[in-house]
């Protein structure tokens, strides 16, 4: 078989291309023709990594040029044949030291107290067990397993020590700027753990290049610095433009890897809950916060400012899980539209959400549906406080490194925003903590169209509805409801793309082509065919111009 391989450099060159072929009027009228020239049977289309091919019952041409052009023209009018990956939403992106929190990651938590304050009430034991236990829950080691569906989880120690009042925070807070005072004092700590022997900071440095990084070890300070009292935070320990922690007599130095840009401590008050201690150790490892100038989503992820009851506990919202690598979402188009399983968060399925977007729109804004739930056959699990059960809609918008985007305008309620947010009802409530229940159904879902200020806003064709379920249950079913409608012609020999204009010529094609959806409509005009086939997708089927026979 002859092939003819055609390479672009850049997708807009071949519609100059297409342009100039077809203003030269090339085509011919024989296929018969191209066969006696030797024309082959297909042209393949390569622009980077992606391939299409061209039947050659496509090619009514005259020369090698006139070839190209209608292999350009036919691939104008095709939808690329390349479907989304999970690479293409960001998956497995956020990392620290180019190492993503996978397998087993040492920890050490550093519980602080200071001369003259009340120090923290319970013991290095039981707080020991807090982080590294594997339970009851909540425990910090059996959190982070849960939320990566068992990818990852957590080694190393703890260690508690007293150091002088004139080493507190209020001293540093007199002495340095906001977001220097914070890294000097988490330096001066880590420094006196080193002196003090109780932790043998030398075995973890895995690479032994005599400079421990994040990957190697994650710390976290956990406080009674009344100062700290009701901080959570993750910072860059030392501070930017400083060098790594060191004491002498050691021969290793503790600080960020040379392409590091996230926090590498994490730093706790003695006020915040339990939650907040997870927060701010897995930003230390690439999580991103999703609130902005309020807790939206409260109660539906741990990087939504947590507060409340100390042992109050939910799961880190599925982007989130997906930029760590922790979940590989099912990718949905919401082009064709169709029904969806979902496990409970607490199932350990790390493919129950479901990434949605569609293919005309982009990667770049999507949402990512998931069953939350505070009872299951799995238990309460991670999700015990969760607020009820039911369907979560995150609508996601990132620029083309995976970065959320953030609102900059008033017109999205409650100010500044981060674009990582659950529209919850009855309207696709922003930042709703509520989710949708059974038998409920969605308005259209609602385009940003990368526009954070809320100013360009424009509905889809696509609606969601929960099939009825009972609370508690292991999954819920979701169809996924987009309006369409297609045209067939039987008697049609031009192009072809499901338009009035350009109808499909066969039933199949019409059906094929129609998305899942309550109000969608197949036209078929006049005529007759002798194809039968089994249609299970709801549609409503519309003769125009006269009657039409089918599978005569």
């Amino acid at each position: 078989m002859k092939t003819i391989a055609i390479t672009l450099k850049r997708l807009a060159l071949w519609r100059w291309l297409e342009a100039a072929f077809v203003a030269c009027g090339l085509l011919l009228p024989s296929v018969a023709y191209a066969r006696r020239k030797g024309y082959p049977r297909k042209i393949q289309l390569r622009i980077g990594s992606e391939q299409w091919a061209i039947p050659r019952v496509a090619l009514r041409v005259q020369g090698m040029a006139a070839l190209a052009g209608l292999a350009l023209v036919g691939f104008s009018q095709m939808q690329m044949s390349r479907a989304a990956t999970l690479a293409d939403f960001g998956y497995e992106h956020n990392n620290i030291s180019e190492k993503l929190a996978i397998g087993v990651r040492p920890l050490l938590v550093i519980f602080a107290n200071f001369q003259g304050q009340t120090p923290l009430p319970y013991s290095l034991s039981y707080y020991s067990n807090l982080v590294f236990g594997a339970s009851p829950t909540p425990t910090m080691n059996g959190y982070f397993k849960a939320n990566s569906d068992g990818a990852f989880s957590l080694t190393g120690g703890a260690v508690m020590l007293t150091l002088p009042a004139s080493q507190s925070f209020l001293v540093y807070s007199n002495q340095y700027p906001p977001f220097i005072r914070d890294e000097v004092w988490a330096s001066n700590i880590i420094a006196h753990v080193m002196l003090s022997g109780q932790f043998n900071f030398g075995s973890y440095d895995a690479n032994h290049d005599g400079h421990i990084t994040p990957d190697e070890l994650l710390i976290t300070i956990v406080t009674s610095d009344t100062g700290e009292t009701g901080f959570g935070g993750s910072r860059q320990v030392p501070p930017a433009g400083s060098g790594p922690i060191s004491v002498p007599g050691q021969n290793y130095d503790y600080g960020p890897g040379p392409n590091d840009s996230y926090p590498n401590v994490a730093i706790i008050g003695s006020a915040p809950a339990f939650a907040v201690w997870c927060e701010e150790t897995q930003e230390t490892m690439g999580a991103w916060d999703i609130y902005g100038d309020r807790s939206w989503s409260y109660f539906l992820s741990t990087q939504s400012n947590p507060s409340g009851t100390f042992t109050n506990m939910y799961y880190l919202d599925p982007w989130n899980r997906l930029l760590m690598g922790w979940c590989t979402p099912r990718i949905e188009s919401m082009a064709t539209g169709g029904v969806v399983t979902i496990s409970a968060a607490q199932a350990g399925d790390p493919t129950a959400p479901v990434i949605l977007y569609d293919p005309a729109h982009g990667t770049s804004e999507y949402w990512i549906l998931e069953y939350r739930t505070q009872t299951s056959p799995f238990g309460g699990g991670y999700d015990a406080n969760t607020d009820g059960h039911g369907l979560a809609v995150w609508h996601i918008m990132t620029d083309s490194s995976y970065n959320l985007l953030t609102t900059t305008s008033n017109n999205v309620t409650d100010g500044r925003q981060q674009t990582d947010w659950n529209e919850g009802p009855p309207n696709l409530t922003l930042g709703a903590t509520t989710l949708w229940g059974s038998n409920a159904t969605t308005p259209a879902l609602t385009w940003f169209n990368g526009d954070a200020t809320a100013a360009n806003l424009t509905p889809s064709r696509t609606h969601l509805h929960v099939r009825p379920f009972a609370p508690g249950d292991g999954s819920i079913t979701v169809e996924i409801l987009t309006s369409g409608d297609e045209w067939v012609d039987f008697n049609w020999t031009g192009t072809q793309d499901g338009t009035e204009p350009n109808p499909f010529n066969t039933l199949a094609q019409g059906v094929n082509a129609m998305p899942f959806g309550a109000t969608n409509h197949l036209y078929i005009k006049s005529g007759i065919t002798r194809e039968a086939m089994l249609i299970s997708k709801q549609m409503q089927i519309i003769s125009v111009g006269g009657p039409t026979i089918l599978g005569q």
